[in-house]
């Protein structure tokens, strides 16, 4: 009787051992995928931040490229007139106004640089040259009026205006766009000037405004240089900050705790480290991450 008491004794034993043994190995295993999950979890957020960062970009440059387009036309005005030869009141032909400058003769040249910069947030559509002018007598004039982008007189290729005056001031232009690609530090530059000269008759020349026409399209206002609303870091979205974007190439990369020790194992032997203490390295990873998974390399 007692040695079959004794025997139900340790089978209880064995029992509660393996029962033990079997809860710790349970409780390893959820303490573990606990730690799995919650990095799974963190990097999932990550992962879902950077999509809505980059939804977010599409659709800013979606709505961008959806707006309705503006178009308008600009009359820029010259604030500089050196290098002007004989020219009476030259400041006058600066401005529309009604104030005028003279060329008396054939030798007088009109020069104007240093143009309005109101509009340099525009797209340029089309380019003239500008002139409100007329002369004292009925077809007793002809004007002729060039620009260059070097500082040079003539400058090849470039679009001019000539033009037979009368006596009521009027307004003439040329197109000139098709010249070259107009940009605007092209026009911004200190090179860019026009010129007015008398090309034919004998009678006074009366220029109200030498002027640039440019023909421009600006999307409507939403553009971040109207509402200034250019996008500085870091960025709240959502329940997270977006600290910066940058773009890498993932390409070769592997995760410490999903990468197999085989893997592991390979990759350090590609980069030169021993067969033996590849395998080391690589088991001693797998061992590590099992109890406190990686959440940087250093």
């Amino acid at each position: 009787m007692l040695k079959k008491r004794g025997f139900i004794l340790l089978l209880v034993f064995i029992f509660m051992v393996t029962l033990t043994a079997l809860v710790g190995a349970f409780l390893f295993i959820v303490t573990y995928e606990s730690r799995d999950l919650g990095v799974q979890v963190e990097d999932i957020k990550l992962l879902n931040l950077a999509e809505a960062g980059v939804q977010k970009a599409l659709r800013v440059i979606r709505d961008d490229v959806l707006t309705t387009t503006q178009t308008g036309s600009a009359d820029l005005r010259g604030a500089d007139t050196t290098g002007s030869v004989s020219i009476d009141l030259v400041a006058n032909m600066r401005y529309i106004d009604g104030a005028l400058a003279t060329i008396n003769n054939n030798n007088d040249v009109a020069l104007l640089r240093t143009f309005d910069s109101n509009y340099t947030n525009a797209r340029i559509v089309s380019v003239f040259l500008g002139l409100t002018a007329r002369s004292d007598r009925a077809a007793g004039a002809t004007i002729q009026m060039s620009y260059t982008t070097n500082g040079v007189f003539p400058q090849a290729g470039n679009t001019v205006l000539t033009q037979s005056l009368g006596t009521t001031l009027a307004n003439y232009s040329v197109n000139i766009t098709a010249d070259r690609t107009w940009t605007w530090p092209t026009i911004m530059s200190s090179n860019f000037i026009l010129r007015a000269v008398r090309s034919a008759g004998s009678r006074n020349i009366f220029i109200d405004a030498m002027y640039l026409i440019v023909n421009y399209e600006i999307d409507t206002n939403t553009e971040p240089w109207y509402t200034g609303s250019y996008a500085l870091f870091p960025i709240s979205l959502g329940s997270g900050t977006i600290q910066s974007i940058s773009i890498t190439a993932e390409q070769g990369k592997v995760h410490l705790n999903t990468a197999t020790q085989t893997l592991l194992s390979y990759l350090m032997q590609e980069r030169g480290i021993a067969a033996g203490t590849a395998n080391t390295l690589a088991a001693n990873i797998v061992t590590y991450r099992t109890a406190k998974p990686f959440d940087t390399v250093e």
